[in-house]
């Protein structure tokens, strides 16, 4: 549902790391918000967790979590899509060729709202992909959060506060800014710190939920 999300902003069924995952030049212009997958800028200032067997890296002691505790692009697309109330053409196709049938009108529907958007090639045309399946990083939902409802985009410099690891010169910085406007530190922050957003690390269902119930609806 997004447009990088925005072109939403938000390879296979599973990310490989969170640089091929930000890859799309533009989820946003989401999740930014999806006709397929948000337009997100380049970011290859990201690194994150591999993904290969649908699992999350962590010390020998910790609790790994199961793929079904993540986002994915599909649900963000779903769940916004619910949540702003919109109705879609039932036989709307979109540009997504690896979206299955029953899917198509949902992404359609995001594209047009300028969502999301495609994968692009390292050239910037598009590969036709929208990795419905795909994982969503939290710097990637916050972009497309941010386009999706139409927020204004916050400098970083002038959030109501920060985030130790959000740098104010990356790509997703002010999109982070622009949510902390609207939702309170504990609420957007890390569960396991609120002084900490993560910008790589996967974004849970249940955090993206308590994102929307403390958000306006879109226009």
């Amino acid at each position: 549902m997004f447009i990088y999300f925005i072109t939403f902003i938000f390879m296979g069924n599973s990310m490989r790391n969170a640089e091929s995952v930000l890859r799309l030049a533009t989820f946003l212009p989401i999740l930014a918000v999806m006709g397929g997958c948000p337009n997100l800028p380049d970011s290859g200032s990201l690194d994150g967790p591999d993904q290969d067997d649908g699992g999350a890296d962590g010390d020998d002691d910790s609790t790994v979590e199961t793929k079904e505790q993540w986002m994915t692009r599909q649900q963000l697309v779903e769940t916004l899509l619910d949540f702003n109330d919109v109705n879609c053409d039932p036989n709307a196709v979109s540009s997504c060729n690896d979206v299955p049938p029953e899917d198509q009108a949902d992404w359609a529907c995001a594209e047009e709202l300028g969502w999301v958007g495609g994968y692009s090639d390292a050239d910037g045309n598009s590969t036709g992909s929208c990795g419905p399946n795909d994982s969503v990083l939290r710097a990637e939902g916050a972009k497309v959060t941010t386009v999706a409802q139409g927020l204004p985009v916050v400098p970083a410099a002038e959030a109501p506060y920060t985030f130790d690891d959000v740098d104010p010169e990356t790509w997703y910085a002010d999109y982070v800014a622009s949510l902390a406007t609207v939702l309170p530190r504990e609420v957007l922050g890390s569960a396991e710190d609120s002084d900490l957003f993560e910008p790589a690390s996967l974004l849970r269902e249940q955090d993206y939920l308590d994102w929307l119930d403390n958000l306006p609806k879109g226009k």
